[in-house]
């Protein structure tokens, strides 16, 4: 049910007979919320939440001759840190980050828990994060097909008749999008007017959806997302960490949700066909960095177009990730699917 993971990538079980933990405290969430008072009701206008603590019980070394032996080895393990909790159930597997809070030390036979032939402690972890699985995304292009120009995807529900019958280009893609938007057959559909999504309703229960999936000759590359994280509120997004690969000029994207641009960021350099740019905006560990084949790297957050949001954060529910980058560059996106309880 339990294993711990090192900042050297060394995991440990806490669930065998050298290392049997037991009474696992501190896996849930405790907020704190303020309220305005008016007569009988009251209005929440602040909830934050506290950090957690895990809290474990170990009997160390599976015999008496073994358990000071077992515990050093443990104490050694802890000192790389941060460490990673895996935590799982029958309902699934989830992360969490933390570092050390207290490890108690105490004779065999003379435990604070009970009497023992063996070492029996108690372990403590500060979380630093919420529970996390990381999920990934990668661009993968199309064989061209020299008789389109263009691919498309179409969202159209139940009641809707006038179906998208032209993908071969955008005002195609935008047919059904004109009468929604007000538009009359003379005026012209652009990119913005769609904005690669959610065009909105028609009628009571008509909504359209539509979008290129990819352009051939295009240095744009989309990424649709989806993000199941649950914040209760606190938080608009998770932290994600883009690596771009290959030759390209001032690589730059765009998050986009509902049609609406929700962040954006971009870099003013130039990367090798050798070399790759890994920007992450997780709050532990934030930087903006390009990579050589020998695995040295170079810091370029000054080189961040400083007129954009930075370090994007892919927001709950489906969104769309759209990156402009040159033709033969490679995208992957990974992002942490977060729950504060699991």
């Amino acid at each position: 049910m339990f294993a711990l993971t090192n900042a050297r990538g060394e995991t440990v079980d806490i669930n065998n007979d050298k290392l049997l933990s037991y009474t696992p405290t501190g896996l849930g969430v405790h907020f704190t919320n303020t309220y305005s008072q008016y007569e009988t009701y009251f209005k929440a206008t602040k909830s934050t939440v506290a950090q957690g603590q895990f809290q474990i019980n170990i009997l160390f070394g599976d015999v008496e001759s073994q358990a000071y032996q077992t515990f050093s080895d443990f104490a050694q393990f802890l000192a790389y840190q941060p460490l990673t909790l895996t935590y799982t159930t029958s309902a699934g597997t989830w992360y969490r980050d933390g570092r050390l809070n207290s490890l108690t030390k105490t004779e065999i036979g003379g435990s604070t828990v009970f009497a023992t032939d063996r070492i029996n402690e108690s372990f403590t972890l500060e979380f630093i994060n919420n529970w996390y699985n990381n999920r990934s995304a990668e661009y993968k292009s199309y064989d061209p097909d020299p008789n389109l120009a263009k691919y498309g995807k179409e969202y159209i529900n139940q009641g809707a008749n006038n179906a998208i019958s032209d993908t071969n280009s955008i005002v195609g893609l935008a047919v059904v999008g004109k009468a929604i938007l007000g538009k009359t057959e003379d005026e012209s559909v652009t990119k913005a007017d769609f904005a690669y999504g959610y065009f909105g309703e028609h009628g009571d229960n008509d909504y359209y959806y539509a979008y290129p999936e990819s352009v051939v000759n295009s240095s744009e590359k989309m990424l649709p997302l989806v993000n199941d994280s649950k914040y209760f509120g606190l938080q608009q997004g998770s932290p994600c960490i883009v690596t771009i690969t290959g030759a390209t000029i001032n690589p730059h994207w765009t998050v986009i949700q509902g049609g609406v641009t929700v962040s954006t960021d971009g870099f003013n350099l130039t990367l090798a066909d050798n070399q790759r740019l890994i920007v992450s905006s997780y709050p532990e560990d934030q930087y903006a960095r390009v990579y050589n084949p020998d695995g040295s790297f170079a810091d370029v957050s000054q080189l961040q177009d400083f007129t954009m949001t930075n370090f994007v954060q892919i927001p709950e529910g489906e969104s769309t990730v759209l990156v402009y980058v040159d033709k033969d560059a490679g995208v992957n996106l990974t992002f942490k699917e977060e729950r504060m309880l699991v």
